[in-house]
């Protein structure tokens, strides 16, 4: 096909129109997700949290890949319950509330161990460590040292000694990591402690 042809000139006008309005669509959608955040640094400065957490909503509404919006929002909601407990009033709402968006934005980005992360440090917060956990084994599967060795450490809380050794043998097995080992020796000890209490 010849470029100079109207046909030609057409597809070209037709392309480099197309490449603008992306380039402007994008622009807005960086302005407005920029202005949000704002709006949130805002509201969370004067101690707006539920504006904050409207906020927040929207952000993971328009980028349903930013992590950070789950993680704050969720963050804010059981914060809440946090205050709640303290004063004797019912908070079970605000746990729902926050596990709810931490699982909205694990649907979008199964691989984001900080959503997990959160959740984790959720029922650990009210004593659920079985649950806790459940989520740290899903940080232990993708994330770096320290976060891995949440996973053997709720294990050993929960009495599970022979799984926590089991869980902190594979980090040091991975990763060259003098923590990890100082570590799975204490558990190995610990473990041979039960075991001759069990005898």
């Amino acid at each position: 096909m010849n470029p100079h042809s109207e046909g030609g000139k057409t597809i070209f006008f037709f392309f480099l129109a197309a490449f603008f309005v992306i380039i402007l669509l994008s622009t807005i959608f960086l302005y407005v997700l920029g202005s949000l955040w704002q709006i949130t640094d805002l509201r969370f400065g004067r101690g707006d949290y539920p504006g904050a957490i409207r906020t927040l909503g929207y952000i993971a509404l328009i980028d349903r890949h930013d992590i950070r919006a789950y993680q704050l929002k969720a963050w804010l909601q059981w914060s809440d319950a946090v205050e709640k407990s303290r004063r004797g009033e019912p908070y079970q709402l605000e746990i729902d509330a926050a596990i709810a968006t931490l699982h909205s934005g694990k649907r979008v980005n199964p691989y984001a161990w900080e959503l997990a992360l959160e959740e984790g440090q959720i029922w650990e917060c009210f004593g659920d460590m079985e649950k806790a956990a459940l989520c740290y084994q899903e940080v232990f599967a993708y994330a770096p040292i320290p976060y891995s060795r949440l996973y053997p450490q709720t294990l050993k809380k929960c009495g599970k000694l022979k799984e926590a050794c089991d869980a902190m043998a594979s980090i040091c097995a991975d990763r060259n990591d003098r923590t990890s080992g100082v570590q799975l020796e204490e558990l190995k000890n610990a473990t041979a402690g039960q075991s001759t209490k069990e005898q």
